[in-house]
């Protein structure tokens, strides 16, 4: 895959992108999420603050913030934070800082971007997971609430079911109250705002697809068009043809 080629590779936790950024306005990306571009440094404003300059940036889950670069593509790496116990990672991402001069993290990703999967599909390393990939370890694990667990892995198998607070709450065993309660100490972020970001981030399977927005709008379990467009372009910044547009030469690696 030659420089500057456009790659996409990820699974439930883990989102590894390299390629166009566009022009897109706040976004508010429900994951951790590092910035590195492959050469030159990036201009981020985060959560309302001055814009600065720098070759590496880290962006906590739910914070609003716009880039840009020169040539105006980027090498992103998100992190879900369902699972994986952030509190460990801090000597990979420096997660406590939102710079970082650490140009090693732009020049890891460009060279995992221009690897050549084997029949176009297959993950490179041999099959191991894009966190060996981009870390070189599997990411550690956090402790969470079993009944918390259930919920999410449900949300994660399938974005698109309209699932309510009160269906998980009898699910758990819970009053609605106390399972909201829950849940937000378990994710630091509301039930609503978590199963939303799931659903938008779930667009990832189909950027490739060659279906129609209203196709994917439908397929994703959005109620309208309208509403499909709204949520990933507050999460991404970006309309979502903009998106696809922007993915014809994308080469899509699912782990």
């Amino acid at each position: 895959m030659a420089p500057g080629a456009n790659r996409l590779m990820f699974d439930s936790d883990v989102v590894f992108y390299a390629g166009l950024l566009g022009r897109p306005r706040t976004r508010v990306l429900g994951a951790w999420t590092l910035y590195a571009p492959a050469s030159g440094r990036l201009q981020i404003s985060v959560g309302g603050e001055a814009p600065m300059d720098t070759a590496a940036c880290v962006v906590p889950p739910y914070v609003p913030h716009s880039l840009r670069t020169a040539d105006q593509r980027i090498q992103c790496v998100l992190v879900e934070p369902d699972f994986i116990d952030v509190a460990c990672l801090t000597p990979m991402l420096t997660l406590g800082k939102l710079r970082s001069g650490d140009h090693g993290w732009g020049e890891r990703m460009a060279l995992l971007a221009a690897e050549v999967p084997p029949d176009d599909a297959q993950a490179p390393h041999g099959g191991n997971s894009l966190e060996m990939a981009l870390f070189g370890a599997t990411l550690p694990r956090r402790c969470i609430d079993p009944r918390i667990a259930r919920v999410i892995e449900r949300i994660r198998r399938d974005p698109s079911d309209l699932l309510s607070a009160d269906d998980c709450a009898a699910a758990c065993g819970l009053s609605a109250s106390r399972f909201i309660h829950l849940f937000k100490g378990e994710c630091h972020t509301t039930f609503r705002g978590f199963r939303t970001w799931k659903r938008a981030r779930s667009l990832l399977n189909a950027v490739d697809s060659g279906a129609t927005l209203t196709q994917i709008a439908m397929d994703l379990g959005y109620s309208d068009s309208a509403y499909f467009s709204n949520s990933i372009r507050y999460f991404t910044g970006l309309r979502p043809r903009d998106i696809l547009a922007g993915s014809r030469a994308l080469v899509v690696d699912r782990r």
